[in-house]
């Protein structure tokens, strides 16, 4: 112990070198996971390499010239003017679905029943912001554009089918915009119920008790539950929107269907 002490007392250069080695060893990882070139980047930069949504998103000045956004988090945060009570810091998209005249018709079978809330909630609610198939990526959604852009200022551009864009055109052709997991439901032409039916079930308590469920005590810890009693599944139970390290943004591999059997008996 003496020896140590002297070490460290006499050589402190070497004890930060060897500490600044342990801390990039372990950050090593983390920085190898990131949002950028990713499906979750939509600046116009990223367009080469994004493979799902080739966009070009630019706010519209007073002159009338394009400038492309090359800010990859502002399409979802801001440091200024963010969102209030959002489920997610720094919030900068408008909520869905775009105004009170929607509603959801959410997931329901023999074995499930939904619960009184009447759609996604926290963190899944900010998901549908995008994925709601209604409401925009970009356009008239971001609440603090980039420079001196408003809200509808910003316009984004098409380069193929499928990719992500202004909102769901209900096109079978061209599959709307790509992917969206809420939809108009068909069943009702001429309201507005987006359909998320066809979905796994989100924003529900998960059973403490329950037929062929594994306790949530028990399910792999890269599954969080969210909530103020961290009891509630969301989009972000088995997603991780800033990792696509397994596609599709999933929160851990699901090879063999292992992180469905985390949660399901079969």
């Amino acid at each position: 112990m003496a020896t140590c002490n002297r070490f460290t007392k006499t050589n402190p250069f070497i004890s930060l070198l060897a500490l600044g080695l342990v801390c990039v060893c372990f950050a090593a990882p983390v920085d190898a996971l990131t949002i950028v070139g990713s499906k979750h980047d939509f600046t116009s930069t990223a367009s080469g390499t994004n493979n799902f949504a080739d966009n070009f998103f630019v706010p519209d000045p007073a002159t009338g010239f394009p400038t492309p956004i090359d800010q990859v988090c502002v399409f979802c945060h801001t440091p200024h003017h963010a969102a209030l009570g959002a489920a997610a810091p720094l919030w900068n998209r408008t909520s869905s679905p775009p105004d009170a005249t929607y509603t959801f018709k959410m997931y329901t079978s023999e074995s499930f029943t939904y619960g009184p809330v009447g759609g996604p909630t926290g963190i899944s609610a900010l998901c549908m912001s995008c994925h709601d198939g209604v409401s925009s990526i970009a356009v008239s959604t971001l609440l603090n554009p980039p420079g001196d852009a408003t809200p509808d200022q910003v316009t984004t551009s098409m380069s193929s089918n499928g990719a992500i864009g202004a909102v769901y055109n209900g096109d079978p052709l061209t599959n709307g915009w790509g992917a969206n997991l809420g939809n108009i439901d068909p069943l009702f032409p001429g309201t507005k119920i987006i359909d998320l039916s066809n979905d796994h079930p989100i924003s529900f308590v998960y059973p403490t008790s329950a037929s062929g469920i594994y306790p949530s005590t028990s399910i792999d810890t890269r599954l969080r539950l969210f909530g103020a009693s961290k009891d509630m599944v969301e989009c972000a139970t088995c997603h991780l929107v800033h990792d696509n390290q397994y596609e599709p943004f999933l929160a851990m591999p699901n090879n063999g269907s292992q992180m469905c059997l985390s949660c399901h008996q079969k």
